[in-house]
């Protein structure tokens, strides 16, 4: 299956120094909570670059779909109006 036209080309650096990405947009989201039935998934607010490649990993339940779904708009944390 392919997702581009364009394949993606990285370029592995030895250590951090060696060299700094070029970043256009630097995204920036708050601390946010939010409690679903008994499951509670608390945020610490971060940022992220559109030059990183970031990737989740943990087990079935620890929150990386709502973590996604609350930085994509598509789920209002806690103490945020459902209305948009």
């Amino acid at each position: 299956m392919r997702f581009r036209e364009t394949a993606l080309t990285f370029r592995v650096a030895e250590n951090q120094d060696e060299e700094v990405p070029h970043r256009v947009y630097s995204y920036d989201y708050p601390d946010m909570k939010i409690n679903l039935g008994n499951f509670n998934l608390s945020i610490k607010g971060s940022c992220f670059a559109d030059s990183e490649i970031i990737v989740l990993l943990g087990e079935n339940g620890t929150g990386k779909t709502t973590l996604i779904r609350l930085l994509s708009g598509n789920l209002k944390p806690d103490g945020e109006s459902k209305m948009a």
